[in-house]
């Protein structure tokens, strides 16, 4: 347990006793040494019985010391009380400190939820979450486990609330399902990320052929693509030229393959990984900060599939938004032009650097368009939010 030192004096330019210091926080077990360092006799008063072992006055001669022990277990907590220090001789005003016995250091919290499962989601985008941790009045030991690029920010609501803001990437493929676990002291909870079973096609160009005669080269090899020699093992579902999509949930991806498995079959131009947005954050205080990221086509994002994807052309284009104090960098990571179709545009990167003790908020939506270098008509799009937060001052 701990000891606190307080002095008590007499100050004669102010005509008045100092009990210094003015405020403590103090546990239970804990003890006080009291110490006179003036030259006339002063009683403490004000140890009650609600903390104190010992609750009669406690008088110092000059230079003597004494110690008092606040009990085991206190009648309350949290709660103020004050003790006075009066001179008996010499007229000096009294004076006060502040004492509080606080709780007993609680790091085992109630029960808690991170709230519901997550279904459906696109792979490799970032989810995210929040709950609180109740009961505790100190940090409880954290582990989030099982996670993809995850994390987790605290911050206390109150002397006995703690706020959890976690996030985590969504697994990597699709009908793929990720347990995360949060746990805090002895109390954990778990939560599910399920990636949603088939892409969206944004794009949809059907086979065309749902009952009778399908030819091998005639139909599936011209419209899914492939070289001599021409094997039906080659049009398995996901293997490189049938995209894995709804429309195709009838082909096998492996084992025996037949004709009539492509009846209602289909090829898609879509985003097989959607570009995500990304919030970031820096601490400017101390020094200067640089926030940079890249998206990168195959990487961050990539389209599919198989003849309808084998040559594609990017194009980007960035708007601040209102909000934004500043304007970052927005420039390419393959050397071309961001605002011009091309097959080499593949990537782009949002930079910003921000000086010490300035505090900025950037906040930029990065317009993503992906088309067919040979019928041009067939294209995507989307739009993702970039933030970076630079704080600290």
């Amino acid at each position: 347990m701990a000891n606190k030192a307080f002095t008590v004096q007499t100050r004669d330019e102010f005509n008045a006793v100092w009990f210094r210091p003015t405020t403590t926080s103090m546990l239970a077990g804990d003890s006080a040494t009291f110490t006179n360092n003036s030259n006339v006799s002063i009683r403490i008063d004000g140890f009650l019985s609600d903390y104190w072992t010992n609750t009669s006055s406690l008088t110092l001669s000059p230079g003597q010391s004494s110690t008092r022990y606040i009990k085991s277990s206190p009648a309350n907590y949290d709660q103020e009380h004050y003790l006075g220090a009066n001179a008996l001789s010499g007229g000096y005003d009294p004076d006060t400190t502040r004492i509080v016995v606080s709780s007993p250091p609680d790091k085992e919290p109630d029960s808690f939820s991170m709230g519901s499962d997550i279904n459906d989601c696109d792979p490799k985008v970032t989810q995210s979450g929040g709950f609180n941790l109740t009961g505790i009045n100190t940090m409880p030991d954290i582990t989030f486990s099982n996670t993809i690029n995850g994390g987790y920010h605290t911050r206390w609501l109150n002397g006995t609330t703690l706020r959890i803001n976690w996030w985590s990437d969504a697994p990597s493929d699709y009908g793929q399902a990720r347990t995360i676990t949060f746990k805090a002291g002895s109390k954990s909870d778990n939560l599910v990320i399920r990636t949603k079973q088939w892409p969206d096609v944004d794009q949809l160009i059907e086979l065309g052929i749902t009952s009778g005669t399908i030819k091998h080269k005639d139909h599936l090899v011209d419209f899914f693509g492939g070289d001599a020699p021409y094997k039906l093992t080659n049009l398995y579902r996901g293997a490189g030229l049938v995209p894995s999509i709804y429309q195709n949930r009838n082909i096998p991806t492996s084992g025996q393959i037949k004709l009539t498995d492509f009846y209602g079959a289909a090829n898609g131009f879509y985003w097989i990984y959607a570009p995500s947005g990304r919030f970031a954050r820096a601490n400017i205080l101390n020094s200067s900060q640089t926030l940079s990221y890249d998206w990168i086509a195959k990487n961050e994002f990539e389209i599919g599939y198989g003849i309808l994807a084998a040559h594609v052309e990017y194009r980007y284009t960035m708007t601040v938004n209102s909000e934004s104090t500043a304007t970052p960098t927005f420039q390419s990571t393959h050397g071309v032009s961001l605002g011009s179709w091309s097959q080499n545009n593949k990537g782009f990167r949002v930079k910003h650097t921000c000086p010490q003790g300035y505090e900025e908020m950037i906040r930029v939506t990065i317009h993503v368009q992906a088309r067919n270098a040979q019928d041009t008509k067939i294209s995507i799009q989307r739009d993702i939010e970039v933030v970076y937060y630079f704080y600290g001052v």
